[in-house]
């Protein structure tokens, strides 16, 4: 909570990403009527609400929310900084959550900042994170360079079937 007190201070608007519901109490607490919250307790007709007061209030500095409900096909554009409480397992699911704020429409830079401490459990899901996103980069290099590779031979062939009719 210090560490976005310091963000809201500083004159950013900031999303928390957790999935502690005791994380998510303790920001409501600190931050009273300048956040909203998002969560899977959150009724469907309360979500777009909380987001638009996000998006439209200047006074609401803090968006909590739960990785898994607030992290897909939301735009908070008006946020500047992601911060992610706790690590999930996937580096899909963090990608995915940052770009809540880098979307089209944003203005400014983004920043994500991911807390956790070494020698625990997130330190340890942070060093896993990283070889699972190493691997991701190495999958799509491949996938990219075979690409490329494929296109090579379907101009090759188109242009040898153009040749063939003339």
């Amino acid at each position: 909570a210090d560490f976005v007190t310091d963000l809201v201070e500083h004159g950013q608007k900031v999303v928390v990403f957790t999935g502690y519901t005791g994380v998510v109490r303790t920001l409501e607490e600190r931050f009273g009527n300048n956040a909203v919250t998002l969560t899977g307790e959150t009724p469907a007709d309360a979500r777009q609400v909380a987001v638009d007061r996000f998006q439209a209030d200047p006074n609401i500095r803090v968006f909590i929310g739960n990785l898994q409900a607030a992290g897909v096909g939301l735009t908070l554009t008006s946020g500047d900084h992601v911060v992610f409480n706790d690590l999930d397992w996937v580096p899909a699911n963090h990608w995915q959550a940052e770009d809540r704020i880098h979307r089209i429409g944003r203005v400014g830079t983004a920043f994500a900042t991911y807390l956790y401490a070494p020698d625990t459990l997130d330190g340890f899901v942070a060093d896993l994170l990283e070889q699972k996103a190493r691997m991701v980069e190495v999958v799509e290099h491949d996938a990219a360079a075979q690409a490329t590779l494929i296109e090579q031979v379907v101009a090759l062939v188109t242009a040898q079937g153009a040749g063939d009719d003339g």
